[in-house]
């Protein structure tokens, strides 16, 4: 029966466009932009938000355009200024 070592430890690589390995992939954009994973993370999980709230705002003005009727530029420029940091 074939025994395991610890030494041994399973390999699995994610190739992200036939380019190069995934978590290198993502390295590289780490470093290229200047952030740590978690500062990575929160700013665009931040990104995420404002366009949530946008696509939502934005849906309900559709129906009612007297509601919200700045809402779309408004988040827009909030997201703007958000990726000049």
């Amino acid at each position: 029966m074939p025994t395991s070592t610890h030494s041994e430890q399973p390999r699995c690589v994610v190739y992200w466009s036939g380019q190069m390995p995934l978590l290198d992939a993502a390295r590289q954009h780490l470093a290229e932009n200047g952030m740590a994973y978690c500062q990575h993370t929160a700013f665009a999980l931040r990104c995420a938000l404002l366009c949530g709230a946008a696509a939502v705002l934005l849906a309900i003005h559709a129906i009612l355009p007297c509601w919200w009727q700045t809402a779309g530029a408004d988040l827009t420029r909030r997201l703007k200024e958000h990726l000049k940091t």
